[in-house]
């Protein structure tokens, strides 16, 4: 199952790396059955758009998460708005 997101970033002091290992983190805290790459160092699977610069906001950063399992997108919504740092949060989600 591969759900798309759409983020809104506020923290305008977060480079395109951190913010990625903001949103693995999250995904991990809430419990969400991920899939992970094979090999020695498996890392969860998700797909992003093109970096923001820093210092910009953008209410339209679009990740891609693949999951093992099939979830409701709603609860996906539920669980990552209450994990996310401050300054990212999910403002729409839809199945692909």
């Amino acid at each position: 199952m591969k759900l798309q997101l759409r983020l809104a970033k506020e923290n305008i002091f977060l480079s395109h790396l951190e913010f990625m290992r903001a949103i693995t983190r999250a995904l991990r805290r809430a419990g969400l059955p991920l899939q992970y790459t094979g090999g020695f160092h498996p890392r969860v699977k998700v797909s992003m758009g093109p970096a923001l610069a820093v210092g910009k906001k953008s209410d339209s950063q679009y990740v891609k998460i693949f999951f093992t399992e099939s979830i409701a997108p709603e609860e996906v919504m539920e669980r990552l708005n209450k994990d996310f740092p401050e300054g990212i949060k999910v403002l729409e989600i839809k199945e692909i």
